[in-house]
C-alpha cells in the first residue's frame, strides 16, 4: 500500500490495533487505510474491537478540512456502503416513519475533483485494496 508519511502508516497500524481483527477484514482494513490518511491521531479513540464510533468521528471532524472529510467518507463508503457524513431533511420521515436524510458527499466525483494528487492516490489504493486485496 502506498502511505503519505510515516505518520500515515503509523495511525493506520494503531487504528488496525485498536480494532483487534482476528482475520483479515477488506472493509475495516480499508476504511482504516483512509482514516489515517488525514493524520489525525486522535481519531484512534473512535475505534475499539470490530466497531467503528461514528459519533466521535463526526465530532472529531467538525474543524476538518473538506478533504479530510471527503477521505472518510468514502473510506466509509468502501467500509459498509452507506454515508458517513448527512443531514437529516427537516420534517420528512419514509414509509416506516424514519426520518429522510440526504447524503452530505453524495458522489465520488464531488469528492475526488478537489482533492491533490496524493489524496487521490490513497483513494485509488484503497480501493484497490478493498476489493482486490493487494
Amino acid at each position: 500500500m502506498y502511505y503519505k508519511s510515516d505518520i500515515h502508516e503509523s495511525l493506520y497500524k494503531k487504528i488496525l490495533q485498536q480494532l483487534s481483527l482476528t482475520k483479515p477484514n477488506r472493509e475495516y482494513e480499508a476504511f482504516a487505510y483512509l482514516a489515517a490518511s488525514t493524520e489525525k491521531t486522535d481519531l484512534v479513540q473512535a475505534f475499539s474491537s470490530y466497531e467503528v464510533d461514528t459519533e466521535i468521528i463526526y465530532d472529531l471532524s467538525l474543524k476538518w478540512s473538506e478533504s479530510e472529510k471527503y477521505m472518510l467518507e468514502i473510506g466509509f463508503q468502501l467500509f459498509n456502503s452507506s454515508n458517513l457524513f448527512y443531514d437529516e431533511v427537516d420534517g420528512q420521515t419514509d414509509h416506516y416513519g424514519d426520518p429522510v436524510y440526504n447524503a452530505k458527499y453524495p458522489t465520488w466525483g464531488k469528492m475526488l475533483s478537489s482533492m491533490d494528487k496524493e489524496n487521490i492516490t490513497v483513494v485509488l489504493s484503497a480501493i484497490d485494496f478493498r476489493y482486490t486485496g493487494r
